[in-house]
């Protein structure tokens, strides 16, 4: 339905859109942004990589960050959009260490996305062996 041309000129608005909104810190999704609750059967290190590389296979403008969140194992996965020079984060996710694998809860940014909100949900998750809980 639409070209190359006008796929890239649609990532560059919402881009800007989202680059014109008020940028958010990881904290301040985490306070305001919308919840999701996920069981993943990998740790939170496999886990947390796998939904960083979907997000980059997603589109270049995502760019994950994978960090220890503290000692106990858990892990945080930041995914943020670059947009002028700066960054945005769109989704926080914490994933806890548990017998079976790991809990994941996934922080998003309420902002539209390009592609949508629930494919990116979707793309983010589906090859990671994730389930809602």
């Amino acid at each position: 339905m639409y070209g190359c041309s006008s796929r890239i000129l649609l990532m560059g608005i919402v881009v800007a859109m989202l680059a014109a909104s008020c940028s958010l810190t990881p904290r301040q999704l985490i306070d305001r942004g919308e919840v999701f609750y996920y069981q993943a059967s990998g740790s939170p290190t496999e886990t947390a990589w796998c939904m960083g590389r979907a997000a980059e296979e997603r589109a270049t403008i995502w760019r994950p960050t994978v960090r220890p969140l503290d000692t106990d194992g858990t892990m945080e996965l930041l995914v943020q959009v670059l947009s002028g020079g700066g960054s945005t984060t769109i989704v926080v996710a914490h994933l806890r260490p548990v017998t079976s694998g790991s809990e994941v809860t996934l922080w998003l940014n309420r902002q539209p996305l390009y592609g949508g909100r629930d494919e990116f949900l979707d793309a983010l998750v589906s090859g990671c062996s994730m389930k809602v809980r």
